[in-house]
């Protein structure tokens, strides 16, 4: 429990880089999340709920000379000439409707994978499965799928091809061959599809993941092997990839303010936190990382289970 404990502390020191845009004609900032950067000089946002598209003329010097960065280091690749139902028909399954996932309500991606809603709160949207390698991506055993959204779109997927608790491979140098078969013949495939793959990485200190990337349109796959452990196909916006996986913060006092609206006191005493997500640890003994995983998530942080599984030698 211990080792929980310091993961769980370690976890909530992640720094995060919030992006406030502000306007060039009166002053005025809000906080928003980069959809897309277009040749034309124009940036499609997601902010209220809402997603807009703005010319760069809007901003001040310093947002003109961010999303001139985030353009260049965003370029369209080869991999965009891929179409959506060309993708759709590699993977196996109808997971794009077109060429941008993250204007999708979580609940009909959810519905498009035949998953199972786990929670949902003021701020968040989750569904699972655990197929248990009765179904395939890529051609490849699925035995778990994550899906995360927001209070609004969604905003994350976890594809887990082999984990040893998942499969329940009896040893670990049978665990070890099949995890890195798996993770080759995967890699594979999608370089035949979206060309060589970047080596990046999510995460930072013991929470580091090194990863294989593509990026296709505004998502970025990430392969993740850990030796011994598992295969997962992450799927994430592009520019929060480019933050290796960070969210943007909160901010103390809008989190504050959420916490504490989250707290009600009945006239016989009772205190209960409301909103707290839940999360299925499924056919395995991982009910501590899960469990670390509901409220790390419910403070905004998008932690995951089988990496803290891994750590904390589960």
């Amino acid at each position: 429990m211990t080792k929980y404990l310091f993961f769980l502390l370690l976890l909530c020191g992640i720094e995060t880089n919030a992006r406030v845009w502000t306007s060039a004609k009166d002053g005025k900032q809000v906080d928003a999340e980069i959809m897309e950067v277009y040749r034309n000089r124009t940036v499609k946002l997601r902010t209220n709920n809402k997603v807009i598209t703005v010319p760069f003329t809007q901003f001040i010097a310093a947002d003109i000379a961010y999303l001139e960065r985030w353009k260049k280091s965003s370029k369209p690749t080869s991999s965009h000439r891929i179409s959506w139902e060309e993708l759709n028909q590699a993977l196996g399954t109808d997971l794009f409707q077109d060429t941008c996932l993250w204007d999708d309500p979580t609940e009909q991606v959810g519905d498009r994978l035949n998953l199972t809603a786990e929670s949902k709160t003021k701020f968040m949207e989750n569904y699972r499965a655990y197929p248990e390698g009765k179904s395939s991506l890529f051609e490849e055993a699925l035995y778990a799928v994550a899906l995360y959204g927001d209070d609004a779109c969604t905003t994350e997927l976890s594809f887990i091809f082999i984990n040893q608790a998942d499969a329940k491979v009896r040893y670990a140098h049978h665990a070890a061959k099949q995890i890195e078969a798996t993770a080759d013949a995967l890699e594979s495939r999608i370089t035949s599809l979206l060309g060589k793959p970047r080596r990046d990485s999510l995460g930072s200190r013991k929470m580091r993941e090194k990863v294989s990337r593509w990026d296709w349109h505004e998502h970025a796959l990430m392969l993740s092997v850990k030796e011994a452990s598992y295969v997962i196909l992450r799927v994430m916006p592009i520019e929060r990839a480019n933050r290796a996986g960070r969210v943007e913060k909160i901010g103390y006092d809008r989190l504050r303010k959420r916490l504490s609206d989250c707290v009600h006191r009945r006239q016989n005493s009772d205190v209960i936190i409301q909103e707290i997500p839940m999360i299925d640890q499924g056919p395995k003994g991982y009910c501590v990382p899960a469990t670390c995983e509901r409220y790390l998530r419910y403070f905004g942080i998008p932690a995951d289970m089988y990496l803290m599984g891994v750590l904390a030698e589960s």
